[in-house]
């Protein structure tokens, strides 16, 4: 599904496993609308597909409005079935920087959860098989809320691992988060990391690709500044919602683009593709795939292990440090479960990781960490039973 250059029309396009194009037909905008945008294609289970795009009208006094747009094509791409709303009659949404970022089928009933702009921000909403509304959540919680919103996993048929950029509502702070959301409602409290600091509150596309192996590669966009280029940062997770790696590709190798779709490799890596971010004076766009390993990811270390007491007698050495932080972890209480949580010198959460195996040392990699000043935490469920200062060379 494309869209033409002057957002008038979509083409529907047929392509064979050679990538031969069987079929092409266009679609045209509903005459009150002022533009359409192809959005996300889903093949449902009976063989059909379903589109999912936006449709903008003209507001006389409140200038552009948007609302979604339904269709459901056969194998020839014929129209099966469609539904236009309009911005007043839409339910659920805002019609304000209208948006949509994922189309999935639901689990639990035949019908469609769709990841978009809601009534006061990002919502995940319900739609049945006629594309009649059903319900919303709101994904926000304790302050903070998905500026963006991602995901290609269901955790279960009723809960839901969403990938997007946060955004504080105390600080105005960007950064990537993790949370698991119910139909029902309820939201996890986001688990989150910092991209580069100095990038500038602007979101981007981002995708997410289910692993062989339990884990998860994520990738998001950052925009270094409105007229400058983008970098695009791949992310390795686990179903825990814990950081295991991450690669910034630098803005030599994609100068202006941005992340398109990821998919995972049977050697543990993965292949992602890569589309031309528009920028000022430029109007052309083409694309790069990429292939990466694990290794590639530059897994974050976190291990521990049995050393003498004689060995060490800091509590958290060297310090400062460059690549690996070793923190004394002696008598941690047994029975319970421990994590290792880093915080920069503004109380944003850099790491927070469980603590395996057994021993009296942790290291933790901190090479992706910014210069500057940290505070760890070694905690359980009751209490924190560790803490300390150190310094990121």
């Amino acid at each position: 599904m494309v869209g033409d250059k002057d957002y008038s029309s979509i083409y529907a396009i047929v392509l064979d496993t050679g990538f031969n194009v069987l079929s092409c037909k266009r679609y045209d905008k509903p005459e009150d609308a002022h533009s359409i945008v192809g959005g996300h294609l889903l093949l449902d289970k009976d063989g059909t597909v379903v589109l999912v795009g936006v449709c903008n009208h003209l507001h006389g006094e409140l200038g552009v409005l948007g609302s979604y747009y339904y269709c459901r094509f056969d194998n020839n791409a014929d129209t099966i079935a469609s539904r236009f709303y309009t911005p007043e009659t839409q339910p659920g949404i805002h019609a304000y920087e209208y948006e949509l970022d994922q189309l999935l089928l639901n689990p639990q009933a035949d019908g469609y959860v769709l990841l978009g702009r809601g009534i006061h921000g990002k919502s995940m909403l319900q739609y049945d098989r006629d594309f009649n509304y059903v319900g919303g959540v709101q994904l926000y919680a304790n302050r903070e809320v998905f500026s963006n919103a991602y995901s290609d996993l269901w955790l279960s048929n009723d809960r839901l691992l969403i990938m997007g950029r946060v955004i504080s509502l105390n600080d105005d702070l960007q950064s990537i988060g993790l949370s698991r959301v119910g139909l029902d409602g309820t939201i996890e409290p986001f688990n989150r990391f910092y991209c580069k600091q100095d990038t500038i509150l602007q979101s981007l596309n981002q995708c997410m690709a289910y692993a062989n192996d339990s884990t998860i590669y994520g990738a998001i966009g950052q925009l270094l500044s409105l007229t400058g280029p983008c970098i695009t940062c791949i992310c390795l997770f686990n179903t825990e919602m814990e950081l295991l790696g991450l690669k910034e590709i630098s803005t030599e190798e994609t100068n202006h683009y941005c992340p398109g779709s990821i998919f995972p490799t049977p050697d543990g890596g993965c292949i992602f593709s890569v589309m031309e971010y528009h920028t000022f004076g430029e109007n052309h766009y083409h694309g790069k795939i990429i292939k990466l390993s694990r290794e590639d990811l530059n897994p974050i270390p976190c291990s521990v292990k049995e050393e003498p007491n004689t060995t060490t007698k800091a509590s958290a050495f060297p310090n400062p440090a460059t690549t690996e932080l070793n923190i004394k972890i002696p008598n941690l209480p047994e029975g319970k479960q421990h994590r290792i949580q880093i915080s920069d010198a503004m109380g944003r959460i850099c790491m927070n990781r469980i603590i395996r195996d057994e021993g009296n040392l942790l290291s933790v990699g901190i090479s992706h960490f910014s210069p500057g000043a940290y505070t760890y935490y070694i905690y359980n469920n009751e209490s924190i039973v560790i803490t300390g200062k150190f310094i990121k060379n």
